[in-house]
């Protein structure tokens, strides 16, 4: 008997302390949440600290949390200025859940209160997102409505920012209806705009967006433009994102045009960059949570303590029972942190398994492009072999099969391009020197690197051998001057 009083004390003294410290407050939590962010706030702390702390948590992509926080900055907030701000954070947070319906009521609310107050950026913001909402929805109509609100009230408001992305918005609505000249028309708009505000990561996102309509169009050369303008703006802005963007189109675009060269170049470079930044994630996203544990675990600690100056007379049953349940809660974090992690391990091995994948099958079609091209210059050595034997071949025939000359600038112009294709730093390097470097001793080392002799050199570019060698001659001594003992160490360096 005396056993199972003692019993029926734990148990109460147990499911005591969680009645006067988690739920004395009435607090009620959303059904799905984050846990780790679930005992970081009090309420006491003050609205613009949830806000805050809700801004964070989205930013990280803990949108439950970041639900959790705006719903109780909500409850709390007794200013409708900041009202209307909540409530059209907690759009965007229904949105990346994927609960359009609810969403949509948050920008409703946080409307009629933005209409009342005057308060026209935030009135410019909700309708951008209700018109993006629109196009998600394929209600283009009301999309068009609500963005070109947008603009005109960033217009007015000479708020030329938001106007940028308002219009690289209102591009993507005609985009994604193949109306391309309206949509490429918006972009440029954009473009001018964050120009003049030197907004790197806004010119990267909307030349990746023109460079995908050019591609569309079959425009190679503005494609191949506009990509790298993208990637440059990309590096310009620091943002791992649009570099990884950038990489993606590029490759996109020389795999459309059938430059395989390249667009395994570009596609590599994508996938280390990705694979790259995953892992930064992953190591980051580990280190979070082993601090957040950390911190849990002190929170517990501290509540051990206070349930002990609580309930002094039962201290040693409480502290028996606070310590089981510390236990158990530790163990469900870490167990659910663990599968987090192995989950995300997995995720990441697929990644990095498809990313093979892929760069096998463009070294299959790397391989068999140069297997092509094998056949094809064993076929030109019999044929020429035929014309020097004086076989029936015409001339006409004949002269199809000679090497590429560079006797005129629109030659050269057609020959560099191939060549940059294979070495596209060469060229720019070359540029960028210390000393000057002429044209024909830029055509020379081209030729030089790609391993011509003198003979060779002297028929491709239609000149003496003599010129070929007086060309060599300057340049090594101009080399010299630089430190290089040859050319062939200046090549190196390059």
């Amino acid at each position: 008997m005396f056993r199972y009083l003692i019993l029926y004390i734990i148990v109460l003294t147990v499911f005591g302390c969680f009645s006067k410290n988690d739920f004395s407050n009435d607090n009620k939590l959303p059904e799905k949440q984050d846990s780790i962010h679930l005992k970081h706030y009090k309420l006491e702390e003050s609205t613009s600290k949830l806000i805050d702390l809700g801004a964070k948590a989205w930013q990280k992509g803990n949108y439950y949390s970041a639900l959790e926080y705006f719903s109780k900055a909500l409850e709390k907030s007794d200013n409708e200025e900041k009202t209307a701000t909540i409530l059209n954070n907690l759009g965007l947070v229904h949105w990346n859940l994927g609960d359009n319906n609810l969403a949509m009521e948050c920008y409703d609310k946080s409307q009629k209160i933005a209409k009342k107050l005057n308060l026209e950026r935030l009135l410019g913001l909700i309708y951008t997102n209700q018109s993006l909402i629109y196009k998600e929805e394929n209600k283009y109509k009301n999309a068009l409505l609500k963005g070109r609100k947008a603009i005109d009230l960033f217009k007015k408001i000479d708020s030329p920012r938001d106007l940028a992305i308002a219009y690289n918005n209102y591009g993507q609505i005609f985009k994604k209806q193949h109306k391309n000249d309206s949509a490429y028309h918006n972009y440029l708009n954009a473009i001018k705009i964050y120009k003049s505000i030197d907004y790197m990561d806004g010119m990267a996102a909307t030349y990746f967006n023109i460079a995908e309509i050019n591609i569309n169009e079959k425009r190679k050369k503005e494609s191949i433009q506009t990509a790298s303008k993208s990637l440059d703006y990309a590096f310009q802005s620091n943002s791992k994102l649009r570099i990884g963007e950038g990489y993606k189109i590029l490759s996109q675009v020389f795999e459309t045009f059938k430059v395989f060269d390249s667009a395994l170049y570009y596609q590599q470079k994508y996938t280390d960059h990705k694979i790259k930044y995953l892992e930064t994630q992953y190591s980051k996203n580990l280190a979070e949570s082993q601090a957040k544990l950390g911190a849990q675990v002190k929170d517990l600690r501290i509540q051990n303590l206070e349930n002990k100056r609580i309930i002094a007379q039962n201290r040693w049953l409480l502290l028996f029972g606070i310590i089981l349940i510390g236990v158990l809660i530790a163990t469900i974090i870490t167990y659910k942190n663990w599968q987090e992690i192995k989950m995300r391990k997995k995720e990441l091995e697929m990644e990095l398994k498809n990313s093979k994948e892929i760069l096998k099958v463009k070294e299959n079609e790397l391989k068999n492009f140069i297997i092509h091209l094998s056949q094809k210059n064993k076929l030109i050595k019999k044929l020429k072999k035929r014309i020097s034997l004086k076989s029936t071949i015409s001339k006409k025939e004949a002269s199809k099969l000679l090497h590429h000359k560079i006797l005129t600038n629109q030659d050269w112009e057609s020959f560099k391009i191939k060549f940059q294709q294979i070495y596209p730093d060469f060229l720019w390097k070359l540029k960028n020197q210390n000393f000057k470097i002429t044209e024909g001793e830029v055509r020379f080392l081209v030729l030089f690197k790609i391993n011509f002799s003198n003979k060779e050199m002297s028929s491709t570019l239609g000149i003496s051998p003599q010129s070929v060698r007086v060309t060599k001659m300057r340049l090594k001594k101009k080399l010299n001057k630089q430190g290089y003992d040859a050319v062939e160490d200046f090549l190196k360096m390059l």
